[in-house]
């Protein structure tokens, strides 16, 4: 967990702090002796998540990170992801099929070659149920 930290030029101590702390985040922390292969693989997942934030990147690139978590797992790795993306003023761009996670996701950017086409706050959707207002309802044309 330490290592990206110790090539990025951070002393060991500081690495070794972080790495725990990271750990601790995502529950794991009691198994930070471990070796990989004695993890679930929902453990696996969350370190994999750990490691992705510990030198707190400015965007995530997230393709379904709480696939084979359990919900309350699940949640906190959400926490983490935007929290990360909060501190260092950056974004998550998460791809999910779980639609708890696209209704917390605060803002939907359409981008093409030539820039910036339309900026849509996701609010629940009456009409569907609770969710995210679909793009035809708020003009975003198709590309």
């Amino acid at each position: 967990m330490a290592l990206p930290l110790l090539l990025a030029g951070v002393g060991e101590a500081e690495a070794r702090r972080t790495a725990r702390e990271c750990l601790e985040r995502v529950d794991l922390l009691q198994r930070s002796a471990s070796f990989p292969r004695t993890l679930s693989g929902g453990e696996r997942q969350r370190v994999a998540i750990a490691r992705a934030v510990i030198r707190r990147p400015r965007i995530l690139l997230c393709d379904e990170p709480t696939g084979s978590l359990d919900p309350a797992h699940a949640a906190a790795v959400f926490e983490i992801l935007t929290s990360v993306a909060r501190e260092r003023a950056g974004a998550a761009v998460i791809v999910t099929h779980d639609r708890e996670w696209a209704r917390r996701c605060a803002t939907m950017k359409m981008l093409t070659a030539s820039g910036l086409i339309a900026v849509v706050e996701a609010r629940p959707s009456e009409s569907a149920g609770g969710g995210v207002v679909p793009k035809e309802a708020v003009g975003i044309p198709e590309y």
